[in-house]
């Protein structure tokens, strides 16, 4: 009887120090100086240790008195981990507590915006609440919400720019730069090929994002390469941002402003370029291939039109296009 109790009362005290062990590494991991955690925190991703990295990095991301840029890296890092983890839907409530916590630091907003960008844009209504990605349907209505997470990324950075302003960040900056670019690609989200014709409309930057619409369309019809009595549309550069008539011109004005940071001007310079080739270039005639290809007859009217019609591409100039 003495024995066992003696053994009891041995795995009791063992059974202590090991929870008192375990709390203090939790502890451990949990303070120290930003920097240090970062570090720890990496070694747990290297590790494969997601939800111990993740962890770390929550705790950093809520602190209040921290260097922006650690945070912003925290914030993403964050992110990161919860993709691993499998856990998309929580991305919603960390970036609003990220920014919440932190409402006038532009690193952070920027960053929020850039995580909402490159997210999944999709997700399921059930109960009168937005879950984000496939994960924990429950018998809910799948929902696209692009254009949701769009409009809000667009008002998260358009802070981000202004409070970097009000704190001294110079449009030539690299930070600026890099903004001006985002802004641009924001704006172009949604957008790309036979969906561009939506640059014609004007985003409405005072609404609030509606992630329980149930009767928005899952995706816009595409169209060809918008034009006006014969001639593209290819959005004049406003005066200012605000002064911009439609997303397409708000779009240029963004790439102008670009081109003043050194870093950011052969991309924005690239990025028309781009943007002008996916919808004038004579690529976008592969789309159509079955028209042209309609007919083999060796007709002599087809064979001459084929060498000679609207659709001969070797007989155009170097200012002639296509599309």
């Amino acid at each position: 009887m003495f024995t066992k109790c003696f053994s009891r009362v041995i795995l009791l005290m063992f059974t202590g120090l090991g929870a008192t062990v375990f709390c203090g590494a939790v502890i451990s991991m949990q303070d120290g100086e930003p920097a240090e955690r970062m570090q720890r925190a990496k070694q747990f991703s290297d590790q494969g240790n997601w939800q111990q990295a993740a962890d770390v990095y929550a705790k950093l991301v809520a602190e209040k008195e921290i260097d922006s840029k650690i945070l912003s890296e925290a914030l993403t890092q964050l992110v990161t981990c919860q993709g691993r983890l499998n856990q998309v839907e929580k991305l919603d409530a960390t970036l609003r507590e990220a920014i919440a916590a932190h409402p006038n630091d532009w690193r952070i907003l920027e960053t929020a915006a850039r995580l909402l960008t490159t997210t999944q844009h999709h997700g399921v209504i059930a109960d009168q609440r937005f879950t984000r990605g496939y994960a924990r349907r429950n018998g809910g209505v799948f929902v696209q919400v692009i254009e949701q997470d769009r409009l809000q990324a667009l008002k998260w950075l358009r802070s981000a720019m202004k409070i970097a302003k009000d704190n001294g960040v110079e449009d030539a900056s690299e930070e600026f730069g890099r903004m001006q670019l985002a802004l641009a690609d924001l704006l172009f989200l949604g957008r790309y090929g036979q969906q561009a014709w939506q640059l014609q409309a004007l985003t409405d930057l005072t609404s609030e994002p509606d992630y329980l619409d149930l009767e928005a369309p899952a995706s816009a019809p595409t169209r060809f390469a918008p034009a006006v009595d014969n001639e593209p549309v290819l959005y004049k550069i406003p005066e200012s941002f605000d002064d911009a008539q439609s997303d397409g011109e708000r779009m240029r004005w963004a790439l102008e402003q670009a081109k003043q940071s050194p870093k950011s001007k052969p991309v924005a310079i690239r990025r028309w370029a781009d943007f002008l080739h996916s919808q004038f270039s004579v690529d976008t005639l592969q789309q159509d291939m079955w028209f042209f290809n309609r007919s083999s007859s060796s007709d002599s009217d087809d064979a001459k039109d084929r060498d000679e019609g609207i659709a001969a591409v070797h007989t155009l100039d170097d200012n002639e296009a296509i599309a």
